[in-house]
C-alpha cells in the first residue's frame, strides 16, 4: 500500500518529485532528477500504508540523510564540436568547474597533442587567438585539465574546425642577400588562401615606384624589370588582395636591383633643328645611375667616321673645334660600372652657313641675244630664299642698270637695254644665315640690228620639250601672248615638285629654258616619265618628258 502519496522526500519544505515501486518487500522511491551533492533530505512514510491483514502503520516512519559531497570536475562547454574557427581570430574556451587550482588548456587534432594553449586560473574563460601558422582541419579538440589532479579533466565532446584566415605571405624576393639584374626576368612568388585578384607593387625604401602587375592569384608571376628601374639595394616587392587592402604582405628583407643606366633622351638641339653656329652645343637627360656619358656626332646617320666622339660626366657637351656647314646626326649613351646602355634615339639638325654661289644657267656667258629685254636664269640653290642680282655694262658693276632680288630663279630684265653692247651679271643668294658670296660673272651681247622687229606670238603656248627622251638635259619653249604670272614646274609620277623652272612675270615674246635633270636640291634626277606643266592667268598645259640613262 505504499505509493506516491505515502512515501514523500522534502529538502527543507521543497518535496521531491519522484516515483515509488515495489519488489518484493522493499519501496524504492527514485527521485525525477539527481539530488544536490552535500544536501540534507527527510524521507516519511505515512500511518496510511497498512498491512497484508489491512492494519494501518501506527505513526509516521520519518529518517532524513545526507547526500555525499560533489567531486572535484571541469567540463569544457566551448568548443565542444562543430564549431569553426580561423587562425589570427581570438575565441573564448568556456568550461564549468567546481574546483579552485590553475588549470592546463591543450589543442589535440584527431586525439594526438598538439601545443599546450595556456596554463591559467581556473575562472571558466580563456581568450585564445589562433596562431596564424596553425595547420587546417576538421578533428581538433580542446583538452582542460587541473594541475593538481590529472584525473580532474575534460575534452570536448566533439572535434571542430580550423582554417587558415585570408592571407599572402611574400616568399621571393624575400631572402638577404637577393640580386636581380634590369632587363631579366625574375620570378615573384607568395604563398595564399584567397583567389581574387593581386596587386604586386615595388618599393624602394618606404616610397611607392610602381605598380608591377595586376594578376590572377597563382603564387607565381614572371617579372620582366624595367631597364627604367634606378639601381638600389633597398627595394621590396608588396603583395595585396585586390579586395580586401588589408590582405597583405611585404618582403621580410630588401633586395638589389642593378644593371646599365637608365637610358637617357636627348634635348637640345632639338630634331631638324637649323643652328646659326659651327660650335653646337648638346644636352640630354640625366641618367641617376650613369657614371659618364658617350656623346657621338656625324654626318652621317652610319657613324662610321664621327666629327665628335667623347666621354665626358656631365649631361651637356660643347663644340671645341667648328662643324662645317651641312647635316648632322647625334645620339648618346650612358654607362657606370656595369657597362653602356643602349644608345638613345638619333636626332639631326643642319648647320646652316650662308648659301653657296648660283651657278649662272641662261643666257650662255658671251652669248649673243636680240631681245633688249631678255630673262636671266641661274639654278635653285639649296635653302635660298632670295636672290640678288647685278646687271651693268660694266664688269666692275660700279653703277648697275638693275639691281634687284627676286625669290625666283630667274629674272625678266625690266627695262630695254641699250642695243650693240656688252653687258655683265652676277647672282648671290641669301637665307637666314646671311648673304652668300657672288656667282661668277657672265656676260652678253646684245644685237638686235637687222631685225625688222621682234615676232609677237599670236597665242600662248607651252611647246613639246626637246630632245624627248633626253639626257642630260632638255629645253622647253613656250610663247606669251599678253604679260602674265608665269610658272613651269617638273612633277614626277607621284604629283610632287620636282623642280621649279619659271615663276614670275612675263613680257610678251617667246622663251626657252632647260632643265638639267636636277631637283630642287641640285640632285641629279632618276630616269623615268616627269610631267613638264605650265600655268599662267589664263592658260594651263602639262607635256610629259621622258629622261632616260
Amino acid at each position: 500500500s505504499i505509493n506516491d502519496a505515502s512515501f514523500t522526500l522534502f529538502e527543507g519544505t521543497n518535496q521531491i518529485a519522484g516515483a515509488v515501486s515495489y519488489i518484493d518487500s522493499v519501496a524504492t522511491f527514485d527521485p525525477d532528477a539527481n539530488l544536490v551533492y552535500s544536501t540534507v533530505y527527510k524521507a516519511t512514510v505515512t500511518t496510511a500504508v497498512t498491512d497484508s491483514a489491512g492494519n494501518n502503520l501506527l505513526s509516521n516512519y520519518i529518517w532524513s540523510f545526507t547526500t555525499e559531497p560533489e567531486p572535484p570536475y571541469v567540463n569544457v562547454t566551448y568548443p565542444n564540436g562543430g564549431e569553426n574557427f580561423v587562425t589570427d581570430s581570438t575565441y573564448a574556451i568556456t568550461w564549468d568547474y567546481n574546483i579552485s587550482e590553475n588549470v592546463k588548456i591543450e589543442l589535440y587534432k584527431n586525439l594526438v597533442f598538439v601545443d599546450e594553449i595556456a596554463i591559467t586560473t581556473c575562472t571558466g574563460y580563456f581568450a585564445w587567438t589562433i596562431p596564424s601558422a596553425s595547420e587546417t582541419g576538421n578533428d581538433y579538440t580542446v583538452k582542460i585539465t587541473s594541475t593538481s589532479e590529472d584525473t580532474v579533466s575534460d575534452e570536448s565532446d566533439s572535434p571542430f574546425t580550423i582554417v587558415r584566415s585570408p592571407f599572402v605571405t611574400v616568399t621571393n624576393p624575400d631572402s638577404l642577400g637577393t640580386s636581380w639584374e634590369k632587363g631579366t626576368v625574375q620570378n615573384i612568388t607568395w604563398d595564399y588562401n584567397i583567389y581574387e585578384q593581386v596587386k604586386i607593387e615595388l618599393f624602394k625604401g618606404v616610397t611607392f615606384v610602381d605598380e608591377v602587375a595586376l594578376t590572377s592569384c597563382t603564387g607565381s608571376f614572371d617579372w620582366n624589370i624595367p631597364a627604367t628601374v634606378v639601381n638600389g639595394t633597398d627595394y621590396s616587392i608588396k603583395i595585396t588582395s585586390e579586395s580586401n587592402s588589408a590582405i597583405t604582405d611585404v618582403s621580410d628583407n630588401n633586395f638589389e636591383i642593378f644593371g646599365v643606366p637608365v637610358p637617357v633622351y636627348l634635348m637640345t638641339p632639338a630634331d631638324d633643328d637649323t643652328l646659326l653656329t659651327r660650335l653646337p652645343s648638346f644636352e640630354w637627360s640625366v641618367s641617376t645611375d650613369a657614371a659618364d656619358y658617350q656623346i657621338i656626332v656625324d654626318d652621317s646617320n652610319i657613324f662610321d667616321s664621327p666629327e665628335i666622339d667623347e666621354i665626358v660626366v656631365s649631361n651637356t657637351y660643347t663644340t671645341i673645334s667648328e662643324l662645317p656647314y651641312g647635316i648632322y646626326f647625334w645620339k648618346v649613351r650612358a654607362s657606370n660600372g656595369y657597362g653602356f646602355n643602349d644608345y638613345s634615339a638619333i636626332r639631326s639638325f643642319e648647320i646652316l652657313g650662308p648659301p653657296d654661289p648660283p651657278v649662272l644657267l641662261n643666257p650662255a656667258d658671251a652669248d649673243t641675244i636680240e631681245t633688249r629685254t631678255p630673262t636671266v636664269e641661274w639654278n635653285v640653290v639649296y635653302g635660298a630664299d632670295l636672290y640678288y642680282i647685278i646687271v651693268d655694262d660694266s664688269d666692275l658693276f660700279d653703277s648697275p642698270l638693275i639691281n634687284d632680288s627676286t625669290a625666283n630663279n630667274n629674272y625678266p630684265c625690266g627695262i630695254s637695254l641699250d642695243d650693240q653692247k656688252f653687258y655683265y651679271w652676277k647672282v648671290s643668294a641669301k637665307n637666314i644665315a646671311g648673304i652668300g658670296a657672288y656667282s661668277g660673272t657672265w656676260s652678253f651681247y646684245l644685237n638686235t640690228t637687222g631685225i625688222e622687229s621682234e615676232i609677237i606670238p599670236s597665242q600662248t603656248m607651252l611647246h613639246q620639250n626637246y630632245p624627248n627622251p633626253f639626257n642630260p638635259e632638255t629645253t622647253i619653249t613656250y610663247d606669251i601672248a599678253e604679260q602674265s604670272q608665269v610658272s613651269i614646274n617638273v612633277l614626277n609620277y607621284k604629283g610632287e615638285l620636282v623642280a621649279s623652272l619659271v615663276n614670275g612675270r612675263k613680257n610678251v615674246g617667246s622663251y626657252s629654258e632647260k632643265w638639267n635633270c636636277s631637283d630642287m636640291k641640285g640632285q641629279t634626277v632618276t630616269s623615268g616619265m616627269y610631267f613638264i606643266v605650265m600655268m599662267t592667268d589664263s592658260y594651263s598645259k602639262v607635256v610629259k618628258a621622258l629622261m632616260v640613262k
